[in-house]
């Protein structure tokens, strides 16, 4: 009988462990389904991060395409700008140029007066005392 008893305690003995390993086993699952609901909100809320950050990009990249557009125009309108800004140099240039010329024009033609009065006048100061005798001898 004390083989049976002794049987029986480590049995006992045995349950009660099989109990401990069974409840920590009960507490490893809960704990295991805890951390599993955790990954899972963790997961979501990185999926969530991940999609907003996505999100973010395409709204930068929207908005860098959409400012990208807006300089391109402006160059655009710049460039237009320094366009017509050269034809209108040009233009001045030209009439400078024309006005230059008619200056030339202007000033060669007073030359040629002032070569003519100056003849008239060299003309006259000879002239005038060679006529003043003549007419003194012809009687005038």
């Amino acid at each position: 009988m004390a083989d049976v008893q002794l049987i029986e305690t480590r049995v006992a003995v045995v349950e009660t462990r099989l109990d401990d390993v069974s409840r920590r086993d009960d507490e490893i699952v809960e704990r295991l389904d805890r951390a599993e609901v955790r990954f899972d909100r963790f997961e979501s809320r990185v999926e969530q991060r991940f999609a907003d950050i996505d999100k973010r990009f395409t709204d930068v990249d929207k908005r860098f395409t959409e400012l990208s557009d807006q300089m391109n125009a402006r160059f655009a309108d710049v460039d237009k700008r320094f366009a017509d800004v050269d034809h209108r140099i040009t233009d001045v240039h030209k009439s400078i140029a024309d006005v230059h010329k008619s200056i030339v024009d202007v000033h060669k033609a007073i030359a040629a007066q002032t070569r003519w009065f100056l003849a008239a006048a060299v003309a006259i100061a000879v002239l005038y005392p060679l006529v003043s005798r003549l007419a003194a001898r012809l009687g005038f």
